[in-house]
């Protein structure tokens, strides 16, 4: 990711409390097995129970912060698709769920939340907010759907994703270019902003790559990892866009975990640069096409979205490879639009970033996913058939021959 700032967003705001007062250090043991006493920021199963009647309790207090009875394995239901009868608006796909696109921190639910007040361990009342460490809001809360992608022993972060449902992540196609497609040889984490952390590994199933994408090119380079076991309560998935969408003139986002600079350093902190303008394809395909031996022979498609300033300085970078592309839409909603594919080194003036476009790949992706139901668990497993087409990492960036 190149030149933005970080946003240091440390800490999952997130619960309810009841309306008891613990004194001092005083616990009480939480009623059910299935609940452990902890800091109320240690307990993200809790958000799930916003705007409910069935608040946690308050197990006793660690230097003014309340720890509560924290649920285990809680799981959100998330909504299954509306059918096509169904009003929705006209930017967002009708495979999309009910709940998509929305950070949590813009839900009426969640400002409600930070509106409450509990009555500390000397007997005052004090606002929600002001019991919360100082820095922001956790990368949960803006961007849920955004998840990293890690080979199996967690020791390289391999490419970016976004989920779209409760069971898959779209990523791109080249992340996997010479590599096994044996999901037991990777785990994807979501909505996390730090790497670094103490973060849910989830196992993989499948990887289904598009069958007409090849090494070399980028043509169909798009990919769905498909998940084990569903995804947790936290993970609300991004709107898939309508398939007619047209972007020209807007501007959109990008995250990811990728380098700060061409061959520059690398970054655990979750990035976003805002802002950056959509290309024409025409005049995308005019820039791009200088450079030496392309690796899009039938030039710029409607396949294709590109995006960047002419004076550069706004892009994707190394390590970006597979993360979302988004755009806002009305009531707060975010669309992914397209999928980090490549570019020319980072940020370079007068070369615009290049991008899978989703909306061309729509029934592609609503086919696979409509038949996970008779497709048998690693279906997938084994040798990649596209492996051997290149024989070093693609990373998405091109360079130019003489450097």
């Amino acid at each position: 990711m190149f030149l933005c700032n970080p946003k240091l967003l440390l800490l999952f705001v997130v619960g309810l409390f009841g309306a008891g007062t613990v004194q001092g250090q005083r616990r009480f043991v939480c009623p059910s097995a299935d609940e452990y006493c902890t800091e109320l920021s240690s307990c993200s199963s809790i958000a799930n129970r916003f705007g409910t009647r069935n608040q946690p309790r308050i197990c006793g207090w660690s230097r003014g912060v309340p720890r509560v009875c924290c649920p285990q394995n809680i799981v959100r239901q998330i909504s299954p698709a509306m059918s096509p009868n169904q009003r929705r608006s006209n930017k967002i796909s009708s495979i999309s769920p009910n709940e998509c696109g929305v950070r949590r921190q813009d839900t009426k639910a969640y400002k409600d939340f930070y509106n409450q007040k509990v009555r500390g361990p000397d007997g005052t009342w004090l606002n929600i907010s002001s019991i919360l460490a100082v820095g922001g809001t956790n990368a949960i809360e803006k961007w849920p759907w955004m998840a990293a992608i890690f080979d199996e022993d967690k020791e390289k972060q391999l490419c970016g994703g976004t989920v779209i449902d409760r069971t898959h992540i779209v990523t791109a196609s080249h992340c996997f270019d010479d590599k096994s497609l044996n999901p037991d040889l990777y785990t994807v984490e979501v909505g996390e902003i730090n790497l670094d952390g103490y973060n849910t590994a989830y196992k993989v199933q499948e990887i289904k790559i598009h069958e007409n994408y090849r090494p070399g090119y980028y043509y169909n380079d798009i990919a769905i990892i498909k998940l084990t076991e569903p995804l947790s309560y936290n993970s609300i998935p991004v709107c898939l866009p309508e398939e007619e969408i047209v972007l020209q003139g807007d501007n959109v986002t990008v995250l990811g975990w990728g380098d700060l600079a061409y061959r520059g350093p690398s970054t655990t902190i979750l990035q976003e640069v805002t802002g950056i303008p959509v290309v024409g394809n025409r005049e995308c395909n005019a820039k791009l096409r200088r450079i030496p031996s392309a690796p899009f022979p039938r030039g710029i498609t409607e396949d294709f979205i590109c995006a960047g300033l002419e004076e550069g300085g706004k892009d994707a970078c190394q390590g970006d490879s597979g993360g979302p592309l988004l755009r806002e839409y009305s009531e707060k909603k975010f669309a992914l639009v397209g999928i980090v594919s490549f570019g020319v080194k980072c940020a370079e003036p007068g070369f615009p970033g290049v991008y899978t476009k989703v909306s061309a790949h729509i029934p592609w992706i609503a086919r696979y996913i409509g038949a996970q139901s008779e497709v048998a668990p690693g279906a997938q497993q084994g040798n990649n058939p596209n492996s051997g087409f290149n024989r070093r990492p693609n990373t998405g960036r091109i360079i130019f021959r003489n450097e």
